[in-house]
């Protein structure tokens, strides 16, 4: 069974970072992941690899951490992943909603324009 939820603080207007890279002023999509997460790979292979040639990642370009690793020092204020993926959307370096799980491309996409208009 997949775990798919999303969570939002409040609704906002909404190429791939390092995660030492500071926020990008109009937004984010800040990726928690894993090398031992299949439903990551999963999102690589359909979403990922591709994600830095869409109109959203215009608006919320794709920044990768690890699960593991110690928080960006500029991403320390945002509540820690309790799973993988965990994708964070950032808008002006605040947390705006949460996609917590993988649940395929097409629900991805939809739960992701979520926070685009």
């Amino acid at each position: 069974m997949l775990l798919f939820t999303i969570w939002s603080i409040e609704s906002f207007m909404m190429n791939s970072v390092r995660a030492d890279q500071v926020i990008h002023r109009s937004g984010q999509l800040f990726m928690i992941t894993s090398s031992n997460c299949p439903w990551c790979e999963a999102f690589e292979e359909e979403v990922g690899k591709s994600y830095s040639r869409t109109e959203e990642s215009k608006i919320l370009p794709l920044r990768r951490h690890d699960f593991y690793a110690k928080m960006p020092s500029d991403l320390v204020h945002i509540t820690p992943a309790i799973m993988t993926p965990t994708f964070i959307i950032l808008r002006n370096e605040l947390e705006v909603g949460r996609i917590v799980g993988y649940p395929g491309a097409e629900l991805f996409w939809w739960r992701l324009s979520e926070f685009l208009h």
